[in-house]
């Protein structure tokens, strides 16, 4: 019995809009799952008698997580405060509420500690900088692990980048991406690859990065170019990275190129909202 096919997902349709805005391509064949091993898309050139590229589309998102993003970037993102000095890395629990009173409350907090002088506070012990006993009260009471002033510099005063894990550094793109290539949510997508280049084809994959890990979008927000060649198979042409942290920025490595930052402004929100 043939399977009924099922609409794309709204991350598969923004990463290829924004391999097609960059390219100049256009989406020929999509996979609709009505067949076991489809590609995710067949990209080609306008008029062309058909496709040139096979493009694979995964991601490290989990749907909880995720929603928790949503409404981080919601609050947060693209937004200054101007009672905050600084900038600030504010590590949130699943449990935090968002927006708000705890939005008031956070803010409250953070521009007293910058006024003490306080850099950081940790509900971790080994990271815990020798401050007042209550600011770790008030830290566990707004259902945060961590709060850490970035910097003073024009650029970054006044935001506040939301993590829901442990922040990486955002010149380790590179790493990352080699671990994501050894797991298991990639090897399939690599051997879809590897008969798409057997066929001919030009082969890409497209990851989406958990928005909650920040080595990616930080280093994509403040377009820090990634360095070091990735461990990628030999039948994969170009990896591309996104991370809704910095929606308007995505890296591409190419064989010919090395690392790129690519500029898509309001691409993925356009098609993201769209989809909802």
């Amino acid at each position: 019995m043939p399977k009924k096919p099922k609409p794309p997902r709204a991350e598969e349709l923004a990463a290829e809009a924004v391999v097609n805005q960059v390219l100049g391509t256009t989406t020929l064949i999509r996979d609709d799952n009505t067949a076991d091993g489809m590609i995710d898309a067949r990209l080609g050139e306008p008029g062309a008698p058909g496709p040139s590229i096979a493009l694979e589309i995964t991601s490290n998102l989990h749907e909880e997580q995720a929603a928790l993003w949503k409404a981080l970037h919601k609050h947060y993102a693209e937004k200054r405060f101007p009672q905050l000095g600084a900038g600030w890395l504010v590590e949130f629990t699943r449990a935090a509420h968002i927006g708000g009173q705890q939005q008031k409350a956070l803010l409250a907090f953070l521009a007293d500690l910058g006024a003490r002088g306080v850099t950081r506070v940790s509900t971790r012990d080994d990271q815990q900088p020798a401050a007042a006993g209550n600011d770790v009260d008030v830290l566990r009471a707004l259902r945060l692990r961590a709060v850490a002033q970035v910097s003073t510099e024009p650029d970054v005063r006044g935001r506040i980048f939301a993590s829901t894990s442990a922040v990486g550094s955002a010149g380790d793109v590179t790493a990352y991406v080699n671990a994501f290539l050894l797991g298991e949510v990639a090897a399939n997508k690599l051997r879809k690859l590897q008969r798409a280049k057997d066929e001919g084809l030009r082969t890409l994959l497209f990851v989406w990065a958990d928005s909650s890990h920040l080595t990616v979008g930080v280093a994509l927000d403040r377009a820090h170019l990634a360095v070091g060649q990735p461990a990628v198979p030999a039948h994969l042409d170009e990896v591309w990275l996104a991370s809704y942290f910095a929606p308007d920025t995505v890296f591409r490595w190419t064989r010919e190129a090395d690392w790129e930052v690519v500029s898509v402004p309001g691409v993925i929100t356009q098609i993201t909202m769209a989809a909802e």
